[in-house]
């Protein structure tokens, strides 16, 4: 609904939401898929690494939503073009799903080698201004991430 209400009251800023309906439905279809198929499952393993959600971490949960990030990964190597951005040329509310998703993602269950356009677009995120910012300001507290955070990004 904020991405809606900055497309409508803001006209001058570069849309997240094509006016374009088709264009909107795959973005939207992309958007969903980030936030339910990609962040949902990285957060369930994470999830199992908070003391206070869970007691001990329990190895098959973490390791059914492993699969299922690798499974997913897949299917996003078949849908993301091989540049630009997730719906095209185009930055999108898709994209403001996907960065935040893969960012963390890829921490817990690396995106294989032959991904090579998923690796590529999530390369591609961290270098818009806007995640660079958010990447940036969230490095204090890097040592907060349950899982403990890989020494790179």
């Amino acid at each position: 609904i904020i991405v809606e209400y900055l497309d409508r009251n803001y006209p001058q800023a570069p849309r997240l939401i094509p006016d374009n309906p088709d264009a909107a439905l795959h973005m939207r279809l992309m958007d969903r898929m980030f936030d339910l198929h990609l962040m949902a499952n990285m957060q369930a393993v994470v999830a199992e690494f908070i003391p206070f959600i869970t007691e001990k971490p329990d190895q098959m949960r973490i390791d059914r939503a492993k699969a299922a990030l690798l499974k997913v990964y897949d299917w996003f190597e078949t849908q993301l073009p091989a540049d630009g951005w997730a719906c095209g040329e185009n930055f999108t509310m898709a994209d403001c799903a996907g960065a935040p998703a893969l960012f963390y993602a890829d921490w817990v269950q690396e995106i294989p080698e032959h991904l090579t356009k998923l690796k590529a677009y999530r390369a591609r995120t961290l270098t818009r201004p806007s995640v660079i910012h958010c990447v940036e300001a969230a490095r204090p507290f890097r040592g907060y991430f349950p899982l403990g955070a890989p020494d790179r990004d």
